[in-house]
């Protein structure tokens, strides 16, 4: 039958680049949780915020359509992308935000 009457749901463009970022940074954010730069004696927020500063660029090079819709897209990949990793929990990455949104508002 015709697009119309489908069943299988389309995926924007948008849908599947914000789905390659997620992917790409939850990558660098497993490889970031394994290095020396990651420190397990300061707060998730702190070490969200200190690998967050380096992958801005990345994320403006490579995701530059993304990007364009702000800072908050970026600080949702991230976000997305560290609950993905399983690293810590969704609740814990929220908290997390709310003390960045705090430090920088």
């Amino acid at each position: 039958m015709p697009w119309p009457f489908s069943k299988k749901q389309k995926v924007t463009p948008i849908e599947e680049l914000l789905k390659l970022a997620t992917e790409d940074i939850e990558d660098e954010w497993i490889n970031y949780t394994k290095s020396s730069r990651f420190k397990t004696d300061v707060s998730l927020s702190e070490n969200m915020d200190n690998f967050a500063k380096p992958l801005v660029t990345f994320f403006k090079d490579r995701y530059m359509t993304l990007y364009q819709f702000g800072r908050s897209i970026f600080w949702y990949t991230v976000s997305e992308a560290i609950t993905k990793s399983k690293s810590h929990t969704k609740s814990e990455v929220q908290d997390a935000l709310k003390e960045l949104e705090a430090k920088y508002v």
